[in-house]
């Protein structure tokens, strides 16, 4: 989940936006804080809906990630597919598989 730190900055004229929103990222599993750089995201597509209902989940780690889906807190009937984190070391995916 993402939690803004500062609000954007907007010009009163054009409305153009001078300067972004800035957040920080915790955990969706341990509400823990999370360094940039190092979330790990699932996002769920839900059936019968458009892809900007899809709802995306950030983790602190490949373990609370699978954590998480084992405990999955939504009707299974109702998910489409859910894109899982693209994980290219083999370390990493035993992490997520244990």
């Amino acid at each position: 989940m993402r939690k803004p730190t500062r609000s954007a900055i907007v010009c009163d004229k054009c409305g153009s936006t001078l300067k972004p929103e800035q957040t920080e990222s915790f955990c969706d599993y341990c509400k823990q804080k999370i360094p940039d750089g190092e979330e790990v995201g699932i996002t769920v597509f839900w059936k019968d809906r458009s892809g900007a209902d899809a709802q995306s989940q950030e983790f602190c780690s490949l373990h609370h990630a699978r954590l998480w889906l084992l405990e999955f807190p939504y009707n299974k009937e109702q998910v489409d597919f859910i894109v899982l984190p693209y994980i290219r070391n083999m370390e990493k995916l035993k992490e997520f598989l244990t």
